[in-house]
């Protein structure tokens, strides 16, 4: 039973609604970013073919991106749709960058029995990176952000993929690791039981091998600059892991910074001011250097 449990809240965790998801960004503070997303953004709705499922979304033109021009992709995390990345979406648009929302595997309008937490999320995401080159073209400046799983899958795709920049809202270094922690945490001596029974449910269902989920692996290998961002108070992705990532990554630009007190996936909503500063001067930064 401890084992399915695992599995369950790694492949069927529970799921937001797309409304749902835009009422709690009104509460949370967010209302100018849900406005504009309604009101201001010029969107455009896809669907992307990726492993026998269809991945949907929306690209938002923005008048502002100039020639070649700039497009940021926003991954969002376990359990969320793309609504959720309207809040980091404003950020970027009011920087000049076009960007592209979708719904992760099985999350959303996007197909899928299961999640994942990266392992076919960060091929996904390529066949998304593949459509955004497509209408934006190959010479537009490419920004990537996630968040949590979203944040780790764009970390795992950087052994092949090379975007410009990448901003990772706390990611895990390493899923075998982190299940290992949580299992622990949550079931005392029987956690290390319950971990290898997860990863059996998660072999026989759909080859899934949670321990073969390695970000920390592609940073290593990767010099596309990176932007680390994690609350200091995580409680289930602990700080640490992006402080691995960040130790072991090579290019001169990346960043660390800790939002003091923000829970997991908080750290927007727990200092805005912050978290947008952080953003604005790392993508200032990085476009500076590629000029």
């Amino acid at each position: 039973m401890i084992g399915k449990k695992i599995a369950d809240l790694i492949m069927c965790p529970n799921k937001q609604t797309f409304g749902g998801t835009i009422k709690t960004l009104e509460e949370q503070g967010f209302s100018d970013a849900v406005s504009d997303y309604f009101d201001k953004w010029d969107k455009t709705r896809f669907r992307v073919k990726s492993n026998g499922i269809y991945i949907m979304g929306e690209y938002v033109k923005n008048p502002a991106a100039g020639n070649p021009g700039k497009v940021m992709v926003i991954c969002h995390g376990q359990g969320a749709t793309r609504a959720y990345d309207i809040c980091y979406g404003k950020i970027f648009y009011d920087l000049g960058f076009h960007l592209v929302l979708f719904d992760e595997r099985s999350f959303g309008e996007t197909g899928g029995k299961y999640c994942t937490l990266g392992w076919k999320e960060h091929n996904d995401i390529k066949e998304i990176l593949k459509f955004t080159r497509s209408v934006f073209g190959d010479e537009a400046i490419l920004g990537m952000h996630g968040e949590s799983m979203g944040a780790a899958s764009t970390l795992l795709l950087l052994d092949t993929e090379k975007p410009d920049f990448v901003i990772a809202d706390c990611p895990f270094a390493d899923l075998g690791l982190l299940i290992d922690e949580l299992s622990k945490k949550y079931a005392g001596i029987l956690g290390p039981f319950g971990a290898w029974r997860a990863r059996q449910i998660g072999l026989k269902r759909c080859g899934f091998d949670y321990r073969a989920v390695r970000p920390i692996d592609s940073v290593i290998k990767s010099k596309v600059p990176i932007c680390f961002i994690h609350g200091t108070s995580d409680t289930l992705i602990d700080c640490k892991h992006s402080n691995f990532m960040y130790k072991a990554s090579k290019n001169p630009l990346n960043e660390i910074h800790f939002v003091k007190g923000a829970e997991h996936a908080q750290s927007r909503e727990t200092n805005p001011e912050e978290y947008g500063k952080i953003c604005r001067a790392f993508v200032e930064k990085v476009l500076n250097s590629i000029k």
